[in-house]
């Protein structure tokens, strides 16, 4: 074996394995934070779009198992759970728009319909998006009355 001439040969093979620490082996199982950064960031940007758990791990370059195992170690959650939370988000920033209807909303954050929104938001925050939105404007009220 021919080895670099600053170096021995165990120096060599010590300085030439380091570079590969970190890079591409996730820690205990996650996701590397520049790969999970992506995922997310793309999540972000496509969440009006039908996103698929495919779409998700060909993002990352993995299998579906293992991206599904590696995000909800990253995560804490799965990435459905996750998908469903930023719509949810994103419902509540357009539920303080007066003029956009319940199902013009359920459409904008990406859910399926009116009803699919209104069963995840009230699994997720334990009310309903109409609930929400008046509680909403009743407080906004009584700030401007204060």
């Amino acid at each position: 074996m021919q080895t670099n001439q600053n170096f021995s040969e165990s120096e060599w093979m010590t300085e030439q394995s380091l570079p590969l620490r970190g890079v591409h082996q996730p820690n205990r199982g996650e996701l590397p934070k520049p790969i999970l950064k992506a995922i997310t960031d793309y999540i972000h940007e496509n969440i009006r779009q039908d996103l698929s758990l495919g779409q998700l791990a060909k993002q990352a370059v993995l299998s579906k198992a293992c991206f599904i195992r590696q995000f909800k170690k990253s995560m804490g959650i799965s990435p459905y759970q996750y998908v469903l939370q930023c719509r949810v988000e994103v419902s509540q920033q357009l539920l303080q728009q007066r003029y956009l209807s319940v199902e013009d909303i359920a459409v904008k954050s990406g859910f399926k319909d009116q009803n699919h929104l209104t069963r995840t938001f009230r699994r997720l925050t334990g009310t309903t998006p109409s609930a929400y939105r008046k509680q909403y404007f009743k407080d906004d009220q009584s700030q401007e009355i204060a």
